[in-house]
């Protein structure tokens, strides 16, 4: 979720099935879910642009909707016990992850399966980074991150576009230059 749709952990962590369109991918991003004095709490993004609606990708949403049975088929299993919060990302029994015990889990992950060492909101950065370097428009990423500014993505994230501007100076190159001999 965090690398497709760029969103932040705190954002996955507080994701709700009922703010997600399992037909169409759409996502309202509207609530996260982070500590506040040892207590885990669900708030809206700090900006009004954190709220925003993002679209995963198919095979995203197939992957959403097989950890959904499962979740069903734990809730069956655990009946009374089974705290039902909606969470899409949450302990078996439907409660909310710690945001750092979720960050230990993920590096666990990655070290047993003989992946890079990144952290979780690295996924975030990546998932933006190849947005920018295909040619997504700088105020649409900005929007998918919920970002406030175009400029503050440029700010973050413009030393990636460097890239993105060879390629256009290759492809106009061969449009309009190789051809002029």
């Amino acid at each position: 979720m965090a690398l497709s749709a760029d969103l932040r952990r705190g954002e996955v962590l507080g994701a709700k099935w009922s703010k997600l369109d399992l037909k169409t991918g759409y996502f309202l991003v509207n609530e996260q879910l982070i500590p506040v004095k040892g207590e885990l709490v669900f708030k809206q993004p700090k900006s009004e642009d954190g709220l925003r609606t993002v679209i995963f990708p198919p095979a995203v949403i197939e992957i959403l909707r097989r950890h959904r049975k499962k979740q069903l088929k734990d809730k069956l299993l655990l009946g009374e016990a089974y705290k039902d919060n909606e969470l899409i990302n949450c302990n078996q029994d439907s409660s909310p992850i710690n945001p750092g015990t979720f960050s230990h889990w993920f590096a666990d992950f990655l070290k047993e399966n003989g992946l890079p060492e990144i952290t979780f909101h690295g996924l975030r950065h990546t998932g933006i980074t190849v947005s920018l370097n295909s040619g997504v428009p700088i105020n649409i990423v900005s929007k998918s991150a919920g970002h406030a500014t175009s400029s503050f993505t440029m700010d973050v994230y413009g030393h990636l576009m460097d890239s993105g501007m060879k390629i256009i100076a290759d492809n106009k190159q061969k449009a309009f230059y190789d051809k002029v001999k």
